[in-house]
């Protein structure tokens, strides 16, 4: 009985610590979990609203989205929130091209988009980090390093061919930019945790 009145905490797979929960708040949790302050988890940060950088106009798919517009900011973060099926990400997917809409434009610092083409969106500099990451993010039979290479495979090559060097330096590079957890760059990406997953679809476009 005693031991469920205490809580054990693990940090990388290293004891943090074991204490009882009487008086423990969440702030203490998340504290000792992640090893700092939860005000210091998300920051605030000064930043300055600059020129339109995205512009979406009257964007709709029949029966599933209608008339949708709005403007993104530089400097700006911009949150589409609703209820599970009322076409956020369906919106998303439309803007980055992986739908075609019906209607609509979507611009790019002024530039339209050509419509339904993920490649158009890719060079005009936009991503898409999908809510699926292991159906619509990731190739699971893949290794981690052939994962982050897949966006800027024309960089690591010519002709067809990947140069394995250049692909590994900016997979081992953005690992540490993001504190991978892994094993071998040349594990497939499936045996990642959920988490570690996710660091690799961001670093695949950040890269």
């Amino acid at each position: 009985f005693e031991l469920c009145q205490r809580v054990t905490i693990l940090r990388d797979g290293r004891w943090v610590a074991s204490e009882p929960l009487t008086g423990l708040t969440q702030d203490d949790l998340v504290r000792r979990m992640v090893g700092r302050d939860l005000a210091e988890l998300y920051p605030k940060q000064d930043s300055r609203v600059g020129e339109t950088a995205l512009s979406v106009r009257r964007l709709t798919r029949e029966g599933v989205f209608r008339d949708v517009s709005f403007e993104v900011r530089r400097g700006e973060i911009v949150a589409l929130a609703g209820l599970v099926g009322a076409g956020r990400t369906e919106v998303a997917q439309a803007v980055f091209g992986v739908d075609r809409a019906d209607a609509g434009e979507v611009r790019v610092d002024g530039t339209v988009l050509r419509p339904g083409s993920p490649t158009a969106a890719m060079d005009a500099g936009l991503a898409l980090v999908p809510e699926d990451r292991r159906q619509r993010g990731l190739v699971m039979e893949m290794s981690i390093e052939r994962n982050i290479g897949l966006t800027g495979l024309d960089q690591l090559g010519r002709a067809g061919l990947v140069r394995r060097a250049l692909e590994r330096g900016r997979a081992a590079d953005w690992a540490v930019r993001l504190q991978l957890k892994y094993g071998s760059l040349a594990d497939h990406v499936g045996v990642l945790s959920g988490g570690n997953q996710q660091k690799v679809v961001l670093a695949k476009w950040l890269a």
